[in-house]
């Protein structure tokens, strides 16, 4: 008995593989290879033990968040990566000698008058008095050594209100002697404000600088 072309052999048991078949069951094992491979997920587990290297991890790629707090030390860093902490305060060391004295002041005569015209011998220099003032606010003073040229004023608040009273000096030669008598060089005219116009002139307490 023979058999036609197109009929199977005895061992295929008279039926042919298509070639559709043949494609379909080869995706089907590309598809299922796929999925198991996507499925796929290393831990620790996986892993033997001391068995990553450097090499092995992508650099810049761990975190703070991948490092447990507290278990970096010192040496795992650079010299100088890490700032150091301030410690604990010593002891004060011992005072150093004294420094060498200062340059003078530029203040060539200074002094503290009073409301009578009386100048403060202890806290005064190179500054005496000519004329007491008279309930007229005029002091008249004099410059013991130079000829002073500018003249800086303030009111000594301990004995005046400093927000109603006011002090003005010259030492322009001419507006001395006009109102003082020789040998006075400075002269000094305090007021106090009473909201009204002129003020009133009154003896008060002074402070005053001669700088040049």
């Amino acid at each position: 008995m023979r058999w036609s072309k197109g009929a199977g052999s005895a061992r295929d048991g008279g039926r042919r593989v298509s070639p559709s078949l043949v494609i379909s069951v080869v995706a089907l094992f590309v598809a299922l290879g796929g999925t198991s491979y996507a499925a796929l997920t290393i831990t620790g587990k996986n892993v033997k033990d001391s068995s990553l290297t450097t090499k092995d991890i992508k650099d810049n790629s761990l975190t703070s968040g991948d490092v447990r707090n507290g278990t970096l030390r010192v040496r795992d860093f650079r010299s100088g990566e890490l700032a150091k902490a301030p410690g604990a305060r010593g002891p004060a060391g011992p005072a150093g000698p004294a420094g060498a004295a200062g340059a003078a002041g530029s203040a060539i005569a200074f002094a503290r008058v009073a409301a009578n015209g009386d100048v403060d011998a202890s806290a005064s220099k190179n500054i005496a008095a000519v004329a007491s003032p008279a309930g007229d606010g005029i002091s008249c003073l004099n410059v013991t050594t130079g000829t002073p040229k500018n003249i800086v004023l303030t009111i000594d608040i301990s004995g005046a209100d400093s927000r109603k009273s006011r002090v003005s000096g010259t030492a322009m030669p001419a507006a001395v002697a006009s109102s003082c008598p020789a040998p006075a060089d400075i002269v000094v005219a305090t007021v106090q404000d009473n909201n009204a116009y002129p003020e009133t002139a009154t003896d008060l307490p002074f402070y005053v600088a001669v700088i040049g």
